[in-house]
């Protein structure tokens, strides 16, 4: 309030309210100041709500030359021109007094700071995504446990496409992913839209829970705890799968050993692991695609 000029028919007080007087011909008393000149921190696109603690029965402003009346309680999506708008004060009609004790424009649901492990030079993404010529090498072998938010592409191949699965040089079939197009040992899920999964492994099967739902287990798949996991199909490439992954943990019981954040450095994208303080990038022939940028981000210091 404390924006708003001084003028014929407004009038500052000494507790900090001001009284707005309206004339005979006119229910309106102009501040003669843009709304971005009252409201300098008002965003285009953002959305805002209006306060307002009169003694006047019109509880409302006006943004003049536009048609738009702001009403107490109400929030509006802010547009350029409203902030180029000049701001309207009102009493109880004409020839009336109110005083105006506080005016208040609040951001609704403003976007929160993303807190993030990844260290300043890299930028968080929302994914990575491949299309069967990427992997990655997490480095870990002891885990029994990975918990996952990803989509795939729908396969069709004969193959499993797998998202999580061991290095073994002499019988790779070891893996969770996706075959003809289910997710392999489970029916009715649909990897093809984000998900969440939490499955835990061993070398005689895999348990999943799927959005926070207990699919069971199986033994007809599995991946081994006492080898190296890779991600997106490693070094094979018929196994290889075309995913979207959003963020992916590793646990050996209840210690986390893996912590893959999608980021980017520069045309470099990939997993910053925060475990071992290292960023995982394709291993095959092609980079991975990064996906949108997270923007608004405050980074935690890192312990290395």
């Amino acid at each position: 309030m404390s924006l708003i000029p001084t003028n014929s028919r407004i009038v500052h007080n000494a507790d900090g309210s001001i009284t707005v007087t309206t004339t005979a011909t006119n229910s309106a008393a102009s501040t003669d100041k843009t709304l971005a000149q009252l409201a300098p921190g008002l965003q285009v696109g953002n959305t805002y709500k209006l306060s307002m603690n009169t003694t006047g029965t019109n509880k409302y402003i006006h943004l003049n030359g536009i048609g738009v009346s702001w009403n107490n309680g109400d929030s509006k999506t802010i547009t350029q021109n409203m902030l180029n708008a000049y701001v309207l004060l009102y009493a109880s009609g004409v020839s009336t007094t109110a005083t105006i004790y506080d005016i208040q424009i609040t951001e609704e649901n403003p976007e929160m700071p993303f807190t993030t492990l990844v260290p300043a030079g890299y930028t968080p993404v929302e994914w990575i995504a491949s299309n069967g010529n990427q992997w990655i090498d997490t480095g870990v072998t002891d885990s029994n446990r990975a918990v996952f938010t990803m989509s795939a592409t729908a396969e069709s191949s004969d193959m499993i496409k797998f998202i999580i699965s061991n290095i073994d040089s002499s019988n790779f079939q070891y893996g969770f992913g996706l075959y003809h197009s289910n997710v392999s040992g489970f029916s009715g899920i649909d990897m093809t839209e984000k998900h969440n999964y939490n499955i835990i492994y061993s070398s005689t099967g895999i348990s999943l829970v799927y959005d926070g739902e207990d699919k069971g287990s199986t033994t007809g798949y599995h991946v081994d705890d006492n080898k190296k996991i890779v991600l997106f199909g490693g070094d094979f490439a018929s196994r290889r799968i075309s995913a979207k992954l959003y963020n992916i943990r590793l646990y050996n019981n209840d210690e986390m050993v893996f912590d893959g954040i999608p980021a980017k450095q520069g045309n470099n994208v990939g997993l910053y692991d925060t475990v071992s303080h290292t960023f995982k990038q394709s291993l095959g022939t092609l980079a991975f695609t990064a996906g949108p940028d997270i923007n608004n981000i405050i980074y935690v210091p890192q312990n290395q």
